[in-house]
């Protein structure tokens, strides 16, 4: 309510100086919206706001750097290409220790980037005519070099259940991070070179790999009111379960703890949140053990875990404490942002367990 009082405000020319600040730490959770009687639009009140909030405070610097990579992928690929060779010759860790991130503001980047992958092309071994047996993978900014492998399982699984996956051409990023940002121009641009990107594919849906990504797309009805994608927009881990249900397929036994942590983008905007214990309570030996106190959010909040550090990490300390005490062997999640933070706070924390998607364990214990 504080937050509406304060919209309110700017929405009549308004300004209350540093409360305004509360508008911009504010993660979008979007967890007051589920338990609101009166089923307020908290977060397009919010995104409407922090548009009307830039004409008075510009968005953080290390935001700013985030969008303008958003929209060159090919300069994001390059750099991600960069780093991966001055992590294989021992540039990265010498940088660190003399303590040459900390001097260009870099340090918490470079700890949330963590060890990255070279960015390859993503294969697909099935080619079909039709569109009842194909689907078109969103790949995304970021996601598109820092999420390769998930996208490659993803692939890979769909491929190992006969189904076709497509990346069309032309597609860039969803626009969320800029819409959340109060940028609503640059988002709906972007929304509008998606919808054209995907408007000549013929798939049976659009999967996306990161809960963010997913949650973007959707809204584009809301954000354009007359434009949308032409094909429903699924979760991997939502389409995924539905193959499942019309295929027979055995499942390796893997022995192990999981603790299942859900994004707020998966749980609020997708209510997914059964779909994903749904999908990996197929593979036998599983002990899944979603974390407690949710819904919570980890502190990632898209850029926020930058721009919003205390914060962001000290929401995210109690779920790292709990994954300690429960002594998981392994941590899942379905959001890139909330991976890089989980990760970088089990890395912190001295907790040495893979944290990783739930298609990849789906596709590691897959019988082919």
């Amino acid at each position: 309510m504080g937050r509406i009082r304060l919209m309110r405000a700017l929405e009549k020319g308004g300004s209350e100086g540093m409360a305004m600040e509360k508008l911009e730490s504010c993660l979008g959770c979007y967890t007051c919206e589920s338990v609101c009687p009166s089923k307020v639009n908290f977060g397009k009140m919010l995104d409407e706001s922090l548009a009307r909030l830039r004409e008075q405070r510009p968005i953080p610097a290390i935001t700013r750097m985030m969008m303008f990579l958003a929209e060159k992928q090919s300069l994001l690929k390059f750099l991600t290409q960069a780093i991966y060779l001055a992590q294989a010759i021992g540039l990265r860790g010498l940088f660190q220790k003399l303590g040459l991130y900390k001097v260009m503001g870099m340090q918490r980047a470079n700890a949330l980037l963590g060890r990255i992958s070279f960015p390859t092309e993503l294969q697909n071994r099935i080619q079909r005519p039709g569109d009842d047996q194909r689907v078109a993978l969103f790949t995304g900014c970021f996601s598109s070099v820092m999420e390769q492998e998930i996208q490659q399982a993803a692939i890979d699984v769909f491929n190992t259940l006969g189904l076709e996956v497509t990346q069309p051409e032309g597609q860039v990023c969803c626009g969320a991070l800029h819409r959340h940002s109060g940028d609503l121009e640059t988002a709906a641009k972007l929304a509008r070179k998606n919808i054209k990107a995907f408007s000549f594919e013929r798939a049976d849906a659009i999967v996306t790999t990161s809960s963010g990504c997913g949650a973007g797309l959707k809204a584009y009805s809301k954000w354009l009111e007359d434009e949308e994608l032409s094909i429903p927009v699924m979760d991997v881990n939502h389409h995924l379960a539905n193959v499942l249900k019309q295929r027979k397929v055995m499942f390796n036994h893997l022995s192990m703890k999981v603790a299942l942590h859900t994004p707020c983008t998966l749980r609020q905007v997708e209510d997914q949140e059964e779909i994903v214990i749904e999908l990996l309570q197929k593979i036998p030996g599983l002990e899944i053990v979603p974390l407690s106190g949710e819904p919570r959010c980890c502190g990632a909040g898209g850029s926020q875990m930058l721009s919003q550090p205390e914060m962001a990490d000290a929401l995210r300390d109690d779920i790292v404490d709990e994954i300690r005490a429960m002594g998981a062997d392994v941590l899942i999640s379905s959001n890139l942002g909330c991976s890089m933070h989980l990760r970088e706070g089990l890395v912190h924390a001295g907790i040495d367990i893979p944290l990783q998607h739930p298609v990849q364990l789906i596709s590691q214990a897959m019988v082919e």
